[in-house]
């Protein structure tokens, strides 16, 4: 059995510093040993990261919606505008068409309005009926009596009085000799009219138009 060896003052070797290099030029072969990173750390990065693009997308979709809703409002605005405008176009027509109105109902009637022909007067007519000529003087009163005055070519005269009415354009007639008659009156102007002959007792007379112009007043 070989004694254990003794304690001996054999020089220590010197341990460079990490950061230090050796004598030779080339790194400490005594330097510390790198740590590695724990697992949990790259958890919690990559749960950041995960965190951080949520709120990300979030945001965007905020924003996308508040750009989206927000031309709502002045296409509400229009709308209004436009129906207000429409009803200030409906309002103003009705204004014309009532001032127009207005002014057609106080409109005043025409100076000088068309004259209504008047039978009342003196009338005459020159006639010549199968050969036969003839002048006829009637006079119509306001009082609904005529007289009548027929002369022919040879100088003859007959008078006739007698009673007369006016209905819707037909004039009735009485005679003193117990006759009547019956006829249409179409007026040419207030001076004028055409006497057309409907009954007067002589089938022959049926018919014939006979023109009378005014020559004078009622007499």
């Amino acid at each position: 059995i070989m004694p254990a060896p003794r304690a001996t003052n054999a020089p220590q070797t010197e341990v460079l510093p990490a950061t230090q290099a050796s004598p030779t030029g080339e790194p400490s072969v005594q330097s510390l040993p790198q740590r590695r990173t724990p697992w949990f750390v790259y958890a919690l990065i990559a749960l950041l990261s995960v965190l951080i693009g949520g709120g990300a997308m979030a945001l965007l979709k905020s924003s996308s919606q508040r750009d989206s809703v927000s031309p709502a409002a002045p296409l509400i605005s229009n709308t209004g505008g436009n129906e207000n405008k429409q009803a200030g176009v409906a309002q103003n027509q009705v204004a014309s068409n009532s001032a127009a109105s207005t002014q057609a109902t106080s409109s005043p009637s025409p100076a000088n309005p068309a004259p209504t022909p008047q039978l009342v007067g003196t009338w005459q007519g020159n006639f010549t009926e199968a050969n036969y000529k003839f002048q006829i003087t009637v006079t119509f009163t306001p009082d609904g009596k005529s007289k009548i005055v027929q002369k022919d070519s040879s100088g003859r005269t007959y008078k006739l009085s007698g009673t007369w009415r006016l209905d819707n354009g037909l004039i009735y007639e009485t005679f003193s000799n117990g006759t009547s008659a019956k006829g249409s009156i179409e007026w040419i102007d207030i001076d004028t009219y055409d006497l057309t002959i409907i009954d007067n007792g002589e089938p022959i007379d049926t018919g014939r138009k006979r023109r009378y112009h005014r020559i004078g007043p009622a007499q």
